[in-house]
């Protein structure tokens, strides 16, 4: 007689359900948002991190996951966004090496940036107040300085709150955009 490789052989062969290990597997896309938000952000602003880790109890997947799928695209007007991928996509090609784990590195980087950027509402707020912060960014005019501080970020400075832009001086200074035009 023939036999079915597709069936189940024996008695007791109804397939089990997945093993918990593969159930508690997570997805890139989280591990990518829990790598930002538990070792970048920390590294970047102990302070703001511990705040949102521990005051605030901020989830990272419920703003990260929607920043980082869709490349920051409704955090920003449409012409910031292209100049934003040109430059994570440019910076990708610039500095890719076969040893990355992650695609698009800058991506990781730019979140913290963010995060930074509204450091003085994130630290006053509580729970509600945080993630209507990041779950409703502030309009990006400019995208330079964020950019700038992401590089900088990535290249191993720390906090680097000093210049944070604000909206009345309209972005960009001359020390990112060069930050910017080096890279």
């Amino acid at each position: 007689s023939t036999t079915n490789t597709c069936a189940p052989s024996g008695a007791n062969s109804i397939p089990s359900p997945a093993a918990p290990s593969s159930l508690a597997s997570k997805s890139k896309i989280l591990e990518r948002c829990e790598y930002v938000f538990d070792q970048l952000l920390p590294q970047a602003d102990e302070e703001l991190s511990n705040h949102l880790h521990n005051s605030a109890k901020v989830a990272p997947s419920l703003f990260l996951m929607r920043w980082i799928r869709l490349l920051f695209a409704r955090e920003m007007h449409v012409v910031e966004v292209l100049r934003l991928w040109d430059m994570i996509f440019a910076d990708s090609y610039l500095h890719w090496t076969a040893t990355e784990e992650m695609s698009l590195p800058l991506v990781n980087y730019m979140a913290v940036s963010m995060i930074l950027q509204v450091r003085g509402t994130l630290m006053s707020g509580d729970n509600t107040a945080c993630l209507q912060r990041l779950m409703r960014y502030p309009p990006v005019d400019h995208v330079e300085p964020l950019v700038g501080r992401a590089l900088r970020l990535r290249d191993g400075e720390k906090a680097l709150r000093p210049r944070i832009v604000s909206e009345a001086d309209g972005g960009a200074d001359s020390s990112v955009r060069e930050v910017i035009e080096k890279k």
